[in-house]
């Protein structure tokens, strides 16, 4: 409901916005309004919109359509093509792109976080700060076109991550698995980095305070194995606050991979985005908004089932 509000309510007209520097006749204009509304289905009241974004034009039939069926109409920008058949090849590449960096984000960040834990104020821990430090100040966008200026400089453009540069027709096997490999290096480490930053301190700061407790104390006392300590009592006690954190800053994170794919040029849903803000294409924005909310909540349900994986003691 918010979703539907948030853009037809929205103080720009769609309307307006494309007769904007357009010089059309003042006998036509209203004509031309008046066949623009009906077009975008501007011209009903709002309950009857709302009705039909939801459950479709045709639930007066029994027929339903709409977002509960994954309808979400047509483009207003080409009103020939639907809303899915424009976002979806895109979001298929960003779930590819904030896939593989989710994943890689998620096992640097453990990585770095325990080693600075168990060597505190070593070397280690402090140089894993302090990048930390520097890549949690750096936006992501900032951070990706040095990261292109770079590569555009050493590589002489073979490794500059832009997807347009690219051929991807008629090449199969491991030429395709090069190509594609090539699109997403600069792009993840863009993500990558930006993403474990965060994670890295707080699996740091978790993994700190669980190591000062006292069956920590007791387990090194009875001669248990340094390596067990750390990785089967002190680690998974120590994740299962962190399970939360992670959850909630998923949408930071696609958000911010939606920025790395503008800066890129890789077509996924940052792009599409892009686009559609400009056109004001409300119906591609409002797809595009459900489906990072649907991530969200996804995402929550995930945390919920990996407090029982890191904690047995958790039951449902």
């Amino acid at each position: 409901m918010i979703n539907f509000a948030l853009y037809h309510f929205a103080p720009i007209s769609p309307i307006d916005a494309r007769l904007w520097g357009k010089r059309v006749p003042a006998e036509q204009r209203e004509q031309i309004r008046d066949q623009l509304e009906h077009d975008m289905g501007l011209d009903k009241p709002v309950w009857r919109r709302y009705v039909d974004y939801m459950i479709g034009d045709e639930w007066e039939d029994w027929k339903l359509g709409g977002v509960v069926t994954l309808d979400f109409g047509h483009s207003w920008e080409d009103p020939t093509q639907s809303v899915q058949t424009k976002i979806f090849p895109y979001i298929e590449k960003t779930l590819l792109l904030f896939g593989i960096g989710f994943l890689l984000s998620l096992a640097f960040s453990t990585i770095v976080g325990v080693v600075s834990a168990t060597r505190q104020y070593s070397i280690w821990d402090k140089s894993g700060m302090l990048a930390n430090l520097i890549g949690y100040s750096l936006p992501s966008f900032v951070f990706g076109l040095i990261m292109r200026i770079l590569a555009l400089k050493i590589t002489d453009n073979a490794w500059d991550g832009t997807y347009s540069h690219l051929n991807f027709q008629d090449v199969e096997g491991w030429p395709l698995i090069w190509q594609w490999t090539r699109v997403l290096v600069l792009p993840l480490f863009v993500i990558v980095i930006g993403g474990s930053t965060f994670m890295a301190r707080l699996v740091r700061s978790q993994m700190l305070e669980v190591l000062r407790q006292d069956y920590i104390k007791t387990a090194r006392a009875k001669g248990v194995a340094e390596r067990t300590v750390i990785y089967k009592h002190a680690m998974r006690n120590a994740l299962l606050p962190i399970v939360t954190i992670v959850a909630l800053s998923l949408p930071g994170l696609l958000s911010g991979a939606a920025i790395v794919e503008m800066v890129f040029n890789y077509p996924g849903m940052g792009s599409q985005l892009l686009r559609a803000a400009g056109n004001y294409d409300f119906p591609i924005l409002m797809a595009l908004n459900l489906y990072y909310s649907f991530t969200t909540v996804f995402m929550l349900l995930v945390a919920d089932v990996a407090y029982g994986i890191v904690d047995p003691r958790v039951r449902f």
